[in-house]
Parts: C-alpha cells; structure tokens; sequence
C-alpha cells in the first residue's frame, strides 16, 4: 500500500480515486475508534488535521433518497448541509463503523470540506470535467488498473461513476488551493534535517556522524508532513473565524 502521505511530493498520486478512499476508510475507522472512547474527539481544531490533510473529498450538500423532506443540518456561509448527504456517507462505512458518533465525524468532515470548496472558489480555482477526465484516466493507466476494476471497487461503496467523478473534481480544486497556499512555501533545510536526526537518536550532534541520503529523503518527509499539516490546520482555523457556521441539528 502506498504511503498515505505520498501525494504530497508526488501530486499525481493524489489524482487517484484509490488512495482517496484508502484514506478515507483509514481517517474514519481512526475517528470512530475514538469517539467510542470519548464522544466529543472529533470536536476542536486538532482534529481538522486528521480530516483534511488526506483531502478526501465528498459532495456534502448531495439530494437524500426517498421522499421524505431532507432536514438541513448545518449551513456553511449559507450553504447547506443535509441530513441526507450525511446518510449517504454513512451509508458507504463498514458495518462495524456503523454508530451514532460516526455521523458527527462525517458532519465536520464536510463542513471542512465545504469551507475549503469555497475557499477555493473564492481564489478562482477550478477544474473542468475534461481535466476530470483526463486525470481519471491518466491515474488508472500509471495505477495500471482497468475501467472495470475501477467500477468493481466503487460499487463495494455504493458509488456511481458520475459521484466518484463529481467528488474527483472537487477533490482536484481543493488539492490546487493546499497546493497553492500551502504545499509549495515549505522546505525542510539541512538544518532542521539534522536537528530532527539528532532529537530522535539521542546522539550527540557534535559528533562525526553522517547521516546517509536515504535517511535524510525519509526525515524530509517526516518534516515536509508536519508543515503542511500544520499549514492546513492553520487554514481551516482561518476559514472557521471568518465563516459563519451555523449549526442547526444534531445527524440522526
């Protein structure tokens, strides 16, 4: 399996609709775990992290099933969030993830995700369904995966090809404005690579010790990993204090 932060210095790995839903099982299954343990984990800015630097990305204000009239849940800057896009979500999670306090993981999930939409927007990002379909495809030939594997595993979610495509789009414009605000200001300089090399070994800096390549490729990622999340945390907190975020029903 590939590692789940991986995309991050490589972007067109990001593109493929199988790390994002290996994210997003892992991210949940990571979510519920705790909030059987403690109900209110997913509430407060640490867990934003958690939700947005794997960017799975959901159509969060999708029309619910069945004729009942769909109840608004929350609204983002005036943008609603329903009860039926909640069930949808929760609908596609294993059996054994299945509880009430899952519900409140994936609410938050997308009022994050609508926040960086918009944000998004406001900065003019935006992907056509032709690059849509030109990444999809690209992504399944360098993944070395068929049209028909690809349908067989989406339909395991109940996911139509034109949902998995749709949140494939948003997932790109989000990517651009991480990409954009984010991911391209940070480095990790020799410095702090020998700095974190020395913390962790607990040997002595002022010693003769080189350190190979390959250790300092792997503590460029660690490092790489921690600005960028912190940088994301950092932008959700921003978005949040400039929202308005109005909270009307708790996700039955």
């Amino acid at each position: 399996m590939l590692d789940e932060f991986e995309w991050l210095h490589k972007p067109e790995l990001m593109k493929t609709f199988i790390i994002a839903f290996t994210a997003h099982s892992q991210m949940v299954r990571h979510l519920i775990r705790k909030a059987r343990k403690n109900p209110a984990v997913f509430i407060g800015g640490a867990i934003l992290v958690i939700l947005l630097i794997v960017l799975v990305a959901y159509l969060v204000n999708q029309k619910s099933t069945g004729n009942r009239p769909d109840t608004v849940l929350a609204t983002v800057n005036g943008e609603p969030i329903t009860q039926g896009s909640i069930d949808k979500l929760y609908n596609r999670l294993d059996t054994q993830y299945k509880i009430p306090a899952a519900k409140g993981v994936l609410l938050n999930q997308s009022i994050d995700q609508m926040l960086l939409l918009q944000a998004a927007t406001k900065n003019g990002i935006t992907v056509s369904d032709q690059e849509v379909d030109n990444q999809f495809n690209d992504a399944m030939q360098k993944q070395n995966i068929t049209l028909q594997q690809v349908e067989a595993q989406i339909a395991l979610r109940n996911i139509s090809m034109q949902d998995l495509k749709s949140e494939l789009k948003v997932q790109l414009e989000v990517f651009e404005l991480i990409n954009e605000t984010i991911i391209t200001k940070v480095n990790a300089t020799d410095s702090e690579i020998r700095q974190y090399y020395f913390f962790t070994t607990g040997q002595n800096e002022s010693s003769n010790i080189t350190i190979s390549n390959s250790t300092k490729q792997q503590i460029r990622t660690l490092i790489l990993d921690q600005k960028i999340s912190d940088g994301v945390n950092a932008l959700i907190i921003q978005l949040r204090g400039q929202a308005s975020i109005i909270r009307l029903h708790d996700p039955k």
